[in-house]
This record gives structure tokens, sequence and C-alpha cells, in this order.
């Protein structure tokens, strides 16, 4: 809800640090997509995108890609990713090859485990991407409330629970480089 957005952000404030965030399933209930996006620019001021998938560099050989895999016109926890944020992915991961990337969504493309009314609908198309390239490329995602880490190649599939139900917990992720890895 409105309140909800304004609550959160509020409570965001305190922590003095920069936020961003990526849509999920439960994050516009009772208002169109749009309108909560506008919740979010309202009340972030580093969110100044102009939809709720984009990219940016915070230091020159990072790569961030946030994409939003929520069906807006049906009652749904499953995902799927647009044609459009597909091509904008493969797009992105292109003139980023010699980056590091780190790429946020709500919905797993590898499941934790194993739900078919919470599944990304195209998992199948959005990995094939990811596996035409080669650099270190790590997915950050939520909505199973389960914690999994998995790696396939160059890609790790980072899945962290909810902090409002079991388990409850957070991930603090650090990537280092170093001269023969990330």
């Amino acid at each position: 809800t409105k309140e909800n957005y304004y609550n959160y952000y509020y409570l965001l404030t305190k922590l003095k640090y920069p936020s961003l965030n990526t849509f999920g399933n439960h994050d516009f209930w009772g208002m169109t997509k749009e309108e909560a996006l506008a919740e979010v620019k309202k009340y972030n001021p580093s969110y100044t995108f102009s939809d709720t998938y984009y990219a940016f560099s915070p230091k020159t050989d990072y790569r961030i890609i946030i994409l939003d895999a929520t069906i807006k016109d049906r009652k749904t926890s499953n995902g799927e990713l647009p044609p459009e944020q597909l091509e904008f992915l493969d797009n992105e991961l292109a003139q980023a090859k010699d980056k590091i990337v780190v790429i946020a969504l709500h919905h797993p493309p590898v499941e934790p485990f194993v739900a078919s009314e919470h599944a990304l609908l195209n998992a199948k198309e959005f990995n094939n991407i990811l596996l035409k390239y080669k650099n270190p490329i790590v997915v950050l995602t939520g909505h199973y409330h389960a914690a999994k880490i998995r790696r396939i190649g160059n890609i790790i599939y980072v899945s962290t629970p909810s902090m409002v139900t079991y388990p409850m917990a957070f991930r603090h992720i650090k990537i280092v480089n170093f001269k023969d890895r990330v």
C-alpha cells in the first residue's frame, strides 16, 4: 500500500545508505505497478530510473542489472520476463563482457526448490542468455523465502529468504577481485 511504501522508505533513510529495489509479487497489491513505481520515486531519491527495470555501473568494472518479472495483469505468484526485458538483459550483458555483473530480480531463474505456483515461467530463456557470456555473473533473488546458493559455471545464483517469515534472514554479499578469480 502507499502507507507501506512511506513506512518502508522512512526506515531505509535511517540506514544512511542509498537503496534501490526490484519489484516482487507483493509490491503493488491494491495499486497498479505504475502507482507503486510513483511511490518509490516519491520517497527514494536514489531511484532515478523511469521504469521498474534498469541498469547502472556503480564502478567501472561492475554492471548492475535490475529486472522486473512481476506479472501485471494476472493474480499469480509466478513471474515472467517480457521479451523487451530479455532483450534488454542480452544487450546489457553484451556490453558488459569485461565487467562483473550483478543481476537482481524477485523470481529465481534457478529454483531453490520446485514450486510450480512460484516459478519464473521463462527461466530457460533467461538462463540461456546468461550462458552465452563468460564473465562473472551473480544473480540475486528472493521470492521462495529460502536460503540457497548454486553455482553453474561462471554464474552464481543466490536465493535469500524473507525478513518477514521463517527463516527470517538477509545476506551481506562482498565481491572481491583476485588476480585469478572473483
